[in-house]
């Protein structure tokens, strides 16, 4: 199946850059600013879920939530909040669509190209050092030095005892103890089995 699922989201772009360009998520600002309002509130406005207006017999008038953020951003409303983005019907669309039927321009931006030896290689060593990763952080530096891992250079044992102050019969036993653990991993057998 050459499928290929693009999703969109539409969002309110200027209070995306209000908030994302100095906190990690909303939660984060949220925790940082709770004057702005709730979680939930914010996330609504920000995802185009929660009109910054409510009709009133007076006309229109901005929710309170809407109210506190451009006040925190020191916004008008209807600049913070213009009214196009809140009109849209569907903020969230998702559709499928054969990968060959895509610009040639576009295809290396959405998908790595999996039948590169490059690729291929790479993608071994990320499953290779997610299986060893549990031996601990030295460890896991001594076997990327010794197997030339991970943009590391390939160095002897006695390179890695060195620069490690510990013997090439140490640096001996992590290799092999390396080499145990990924014999005995269902993923390593699995990458193993692929290169025959």
């Amino acid at each position: 199946m050459n499928q290929i699922r693009i999703e969109m989201r539409a969002r309110n772009n200027i209070l995306w850059h209000k908030i994302f360009d100095e906190h990690e998520n909303v939660n984060a600002f949220c925790m940082a600013c709770p004057e702005a309002g709730s979680q939930q509130a914010v996330g609504g406005l920000l995802n185009l879920k929660r009109s910054p207006v409510s009709g009133t017999k007076k006309g229109k008038q901005y929710t309170l939530p809407a109210k506190r953020l451009a006040r925190h951003f020191g916004m008008l409303e209807e600049d913070l909040f213009p009214d196009r983005l809140y009109e849209i019907e569907r903020p969230q669309l998702a559709i499928e669509i054969p990968f060959s039927q895509l610009d040639r321009k576009a295809q290396p931006f959405l998908l790595p190209d999996a039948e590169t030896a490059e690729y291929r290689a790479k993608e071994k060593t990320r499953r290779l050092l997610r299986t060893l990763a549990h031996l601990g952080p030295r460890y896991l530096e001594i076997v990327k030095m010794r197997f030339g891992l991970d943009g590391c250079r390939e160095m002897s044992q006695e390179e890695i005892g060195k620069n490690y102050d510990v013997s090439k019969a140490r640096i001996s036993q992590i290799e092999k103890k390396a080499i145990n653990r990924m014999r005995r991993s269902h993923e390593a057998a699995l990458i193993l089995e692929e290169e025959r």
